[in-house]
């Protein structure tokens, strides 16, 4: 009787268990397309920097954001996966921190967007930085305006998917780190009843 008892608490601590296995790999999984994401990001700053070549002539600001990004993103990718992978709740919660708050960051500029993805609202606000005399120097003329404007409603909606879809990761990144960070002490307990049972047959 004390053994089936025994197989049943093991039984039910597997069964609550298997919530954060699956937070575990699925953490795991996302992380790992991430690192390899954030080396390829880091690799092509690295060579649009130092490579005459395929140096980005007209956006030079782009090869030193996109190596800041590279290292971001694979610090954050190799704390995810790391603390999924050794089950360490001092890797997942600072992950939690910082998927949390790119996503309110995220979550903010995307309501940004969508509140001044009007072309009157957008028109209207490049007009009243730039209607001063003299003129800003960095004001683009009113041909550039409407080039850049139509450039946005072309690929509006394709920016609002995208957002969205990183949204929902990040949402999901923070809730499974979150579980797997917190669920340590059933963990324990799960390996004490095992040593238990091993120890009774």
């Amino acid at each position: 009787f004390e053994s089936s008892s025994t197989l049943l608490q093991l039984a039910a601590l597997l069964h609550s268990l298997a919530p954060e296995m699956a937070c575990e790999g699925y953490l795991q999984f996302m992380n790992g397309v991430m690192l390899a994401v954030a080396l390829l990001i880091l690799v092509v700053g690295i060579v649009t920097t130092f490579s005459d070549q395929y140096h980005f002539e007209q956006f030079a600001w782009a090869s030193p954001l996109l190596v800041v990004s590279g290292c971001f993103t694979l610090v954050c990718s190799c704390l995810g996966y790391w603390g999924a992978r050794t089950h360490v709740a001092s890797l997942l919660f600072p992950y939690f921190l910082i998927q949390l708050v790119l996503l309110c960051l995220l979550v903010w500029i995307t309501a940004s967007a969508n509140a001044m993805g009007d072309r009157v609202v957008l028109k209207a606000i490049i007009d009243d930085t730039c209607d001063h005399k003299p003129r800003p120097s960095w004001c683009p003329s009113d041909e550039d305006v409407n080039k850049a404007l139509d450039s946005i409603e072309d690929h509006l909606g394709a920016v609002k998917w995208g957002t969205g879809v990183i949204c929902v990761a990040l949402l999901l990144n923070s809730c499974a780190a979150f579980l797997s960070a917190s669920n340590q002490k059933t963990r324990t307990s799960s390996q004490e009843a095992g040593v238990a049972l091993r120890a009774q047959s």
